[in-house]
């Protein structure tokens, strides 16, 4: 009996210790609040004991935080794994947001949110209130940074960012990897504010990349935060490119959607031709639009109900695109 006591205690403090304290929130300021609450939808909510499932848009609610515009919801999930989310005004799963291109996942389509939990300790994970549909907390731009390290070996304690907004702590950033040698991670900043940083093969100071003086600026790379910025996808300890690619480095691309929001027609256009281009409404209902090798189609869409619809395309070059049209 005591030796299964013993067990069970072990197990119940393992269980414990890989779990990790999360609060998501979102700031509704700018959307009418529906009535039925604003809620979060993802692929953690059955590991966080919520009925039903992942991807559930009804089982998980999020409080208001007084009578602020700010809706919160804390849950411990296992640490050191990647979720994906989404905040929905209402019910329903086609009132979830529309998330920009800058936050996205971003390959095969997926247009999630993501956050990766690299940390046991038990103070809890929170990155701010993000804006609905919108790409940062209020005041604050994204930076989504990006380290090659197909030239590296990586460390076994990962790959980091160091930044002076974090002052320059060597374990607070860990990138990660969707498959390839890409290593990501979309941190949040003060407008207008200077960011300086480098990349870090390991967790320690001792690890960081020697930048070469071309990008060099006192000793890191610099980044003005005037706009949200997808940073350049540069090869660890270098300024540019490197000669290899990883899986999915070249595979995004953003549509440009001219005006948006539209009446009578509306111009997509890209960098290549397009090869295929799929419009569909909130329902799932789809139609083709014949590309004809053109970088630049116009939509007639004066018939068109009100509303949101997506529009996916793939390029001749293989990258493709996701995008939303408002139609009014």
């Amino acid at each position: 009996m005591k030796t299964l006591s013993i067990f069970l205690l072990f197990i119940g403090f393992t269980s414990i210790s890989f779990a990790k304290k999360v609060k998501f929130a979102v700031d509704m300021s700018q959307q009418v609040v529906n009535v039925t609450g604003v809620h979060i939808v993802g692929d953690f909510q059955t590991l966080a004991g919520f009925p039903g499932g992942d991807w559930i848009s009804s089982s998980t609610p999020m409080t208001q935080e007084g009578t602020s515009s700010i809706y919160s919801i804390v849950v411990d999930i296992p640490a050191f794994q990647k979720y994906e989310y989404k905040f929905v005004n209402g019910i329903q799963f086609y009132e979830a947001e529309f998330v920009p291109y800058e936050s996205r996942v971003g390959y095969d389509f997926n247009d999630n949110r993501w956050l990766y939990v690299d940390s046991l300790a038990n103070d809890t994970t929170f990155v701010g209130a993000i804006l609905f549909a919108d790409n940062a907390p209020m005041g604050k731009q994204l930076i989504r940074f990006y380290a090659n390290m197909y030239q590296e070996t990586v460390s076994s304690n990962g790959v980091h960012v160091i930044t002076n907004t974090s002052n320059f702590n060597s374990t607070a950033n860990w990138m990660y990897t969707f498959g390839s040698d890409l290593y990501e991670i979309i941190l949040y900043t003060d407008s207008a504010s200077n960011v300086q940083y480098a990349f870090l093969n390991g967790n320690t100071l001792g690890d960081m990349e020697n930048i070469p003086s071309l990008c060099n600026v006192q000793g890191y790379r610099s980044i003005d935060a005037v706009m949200d910025t997808l940073l350049t996808k540069v090869c660890f300890a270098s300024c540019e490119f490197c000669s290899g690619v990883g899986i999915h480095e070249t595979m995004m691309e953003k549509l440009h959607i001219s005006p948006n929001p539209a009446t009578n027609s509306f111009t997509i256009s890209s960098d290549s031709p397009f090869m295929n281009v799929t419009i569909k409404d909130i329902n799932g209902r789809a139609i083709t639009i014949p590309s004809e090798g053109k970088d630049e189609l116009m939509i007639p869409c004066s018939q068109w109900s009100s509303g949101i619809y997506l529009i996916h395309a793939t390029t001749e070059n293989g990258k493709w695109m996701s995008e939303k049209i408002i139609i009014q």
